[in-house]
């Protein structure tokens, strides 16, 4: 008997492509952020407001992301698939 594990696997890949996008667009909103300087003052202040809002929740979807990333189970062995678990206590 077969076991189609490509869903799982499409979830994994999903799960990446998000960690990183949520990089790449704290990356992006950091450096708006110092574009604002250029902006006149009654405007930037606003805008690095608003930026920083957005930065905030950017870093709370990383944060959420790569969790779920980083604690993601292996779809065959159930067991965690980016760290070992040692041995039990007993």
């Amino acid at each position: 008997m077969e076991w189609d594990f490509s869903y799982r696997w499409t979830e994994f890949r999903r799960l990446q492509k998000r960690v990183r996008r949520a990089g790449i667009a704290l990356i992006v909103v950091w450096f708006l952020v110092y574009g604002t300087k250029f902006l006149p003052p009654g405007i930037s202040k606003i805008g690095a407001v608003a930026l920083l809002v957005v930065w905030i929740f950017l870093v709370i979807e990383l944060f959420k992301a790569y969790s779920q990333y980083t604690y993601w189970l292996c779809p065959r062995c159930g067991e965690p698939f980016h760290y070992a678990i040692s041995g039990s206590v007993d």
